[in-house]
């Protein structure tokens, strides 16, 4: 073969081929960087969100369960109920707001807390736990009505802090004395 043949002929010319280099993850690119920090800031915010979510209903879960072992049976069911009520009242709300509250003025202050198109379900309820608690006796035909209706408030109550249907409430009685 002669060296003019080599010039003439393409193929010899070609060299082997080179593959190219690896493709990397790192660095990544700001695009990948910002992605990544919106994810973990939306994580983040969830988890917050829902570990004071669940601290905040704590109360009322206990409530829940405390309410569970009531029974019939107990001679001062109606004032148990209550308490239980009162107590899980004044963890959500000022002492001013709830302490110094019983009779109708206490029935009212529960009934402002549900929303009006919920009421009808623990109305009656509520209503008769505040008379069982001021009758000389207790009436045990009406344990069940009390307890559900308090459970229904327990459940659906708005406890939230910048709730203003507690702050602004008025007793009938204030109403009235003016």
């Amino acid at each position: 073969m002669s060296p003019n043949a080599a010039q003439t002929d393409p193929l010899a010319q070609l060299k082997d081929i080179h593959p190219p280099s690896q493709i990397n993850w790192w660095p990544l690119d700001w695009g990948w960087w910002t992605l990544l920090v919106l994810l973990l800031v939306a994580i983040s915010t969830l988890a917050v969100f829902w570990l004071r979510r669940r601290a905040f209903n704590r109360a009322r879960k206990a409530a829940l369960v405390e309410l569970s072992n009531i029974s019939e049976t107990d001679a001062n069911w109606p004032m148990q109920i209550n308490s239980l009520l009162k107590r899980t009242s004044k963890t959500y709300f000022s002492n001013e707001d709830v302490a110094s509250l019983y009779g109708r003025p206490w029935l009212e202050f529960m009934l402002a807390q549900v929303a009006k198109s919920k009421l009808g379900t623990c109305n009656e309820g509520l209503k008769q736990l505040t008379q069982q608690l001021y009758s000389p006796s207790v009436d045990a035909t009406q344990f069940t009505r009390c307890k559900s209706a308090a459970k229904y408030w327990l459940k659906h109550a708005n406890f939230k802090k910048n709730n203003r249907r507690a702050h602004a409430y008025t007793s009938s009685a204030e109403v009235s004395h003016v």
